[in-house]
């Protein structure tokens, strides 16, 4: 997969909202979503997002329901799978309330993120 680079901190990103990686690529509202290892700010979402595992899944329509509520995702892995797919169409890691790494193999999807935030780059190798 091809990654991404989001440093663009200062816009107000959220996970999966209106500033979001997840909600300006591909077919995020209709995907199923991964979410592992999180660690958040807000109400209860935060709490319900941080309990997942990378068994748990989610659907896009929930983790938006979430992250309105969450005030700050500081770590966490999202990843994003079509109905009956066992590989996931992006993956989206926050690190270290610093950054996101957008990672796709799909070309659109990186297109995408390019275009709607400013502080975008290649980030090292591909990942496998």
């Amino acid at each position: 997969m091809k990654t991404l680079l989001l440093d663009d901190m200062h816009s107000d990103i959220r996970v999966s909202g209106r500033r979001s990686p997840a909600r300006s690529c591909g077919p995020w509202a209709n995907s199923q979503w991964r979410v592992r290892d999180v660690w958040a700010r807000g109400d209860k979402s935060a709490a319900e997002l941080e309990s997942f595992d990378d068994t748990t899944t989610v659907s896009g329509q929930r983790l938006r329901e979430l992250a309105e509520d969450v005030t700050q995702v500081i770590d966490g892995v999202f990843s994003g799978f079509e109905s009956g797919s066992a590989e996931p169409w992006v993956v989206i890691d926050a690190v270290d309330s610093s950054y996101y790494l957008v990672r796709s193999d799909d070309s659109s999807v990186l297109d995408a993120i390019r275009s709607t935030f400013r502080q975008v780059s290649d980030y090292g190798q591909p990942v496998t």
